[in-house]
């Protein structure tokens, strides 16, 4: 496995200054016959931690190579209550896809029908566009698999 780590201790969200701690990560799996999946199939989480803000552009994340986005999903140590948490996946400030966990969830469901292409070189952000109006929601990953 080939792991890069990234991590930042200021995120600015929208138009607040919080502080929030974030880690990207990108790890490729091991491929045909090995434990972890496919040839070829990477996954690029962003964790965010703590309690979830509405906001925008969340840790730029550039890409090193042209990829394409098969998958999503979202998982939540502490999920949204009293309404959906939703997030949305830039490109380049461009709506790529847009990501639900459920009020009273945990996780989001997979979207497994993603064909996404992205090239070396675009920025990847995370707009938080909804929280929980009880319990925001806390300590988000987000998972982009591509290949």
């Amino acid at each position: 496995m080939t792991e890069l780590i990234v991590d930042v201790d200021r995120a600015v969200i929208a138009e607040m200054s919080v502080a929030a701690a974030v880690i990207a990560t990108i790890e490729v799996t091991a491929g045909i016959g090995g434990p972890q999946g496919p040839a070829g199939v990477v996954s690029v989480p962003m964790t965010i931690r703590g309690d979830m803000f509405v906001g925008v552009g969340v840790v730029p994340f550039p890409l090193a190579q042209d990829v394409t986005v098969v998958d999503a999903l979202v998982a939540m140590a502490i999920g949204p209550v009293g309404a959906d948490l939703v997030f949305d996946i830039l490109s380049n400030g461009v709506s790529i896809v847009t990501v639900t966990v459920p009020d009273g969830s945990r996780t989001s469901s997979p979207l497994l029908s993603l064909s996404i292409p992205l090239v070396a070189g675009d920025i990847l952000t995370v707009d938080v566009l909804q929280v929980g109006s009880t319990v925001p929601g806390a300590y988000a990953t987000i998972v982009l698999v591509v290949a």
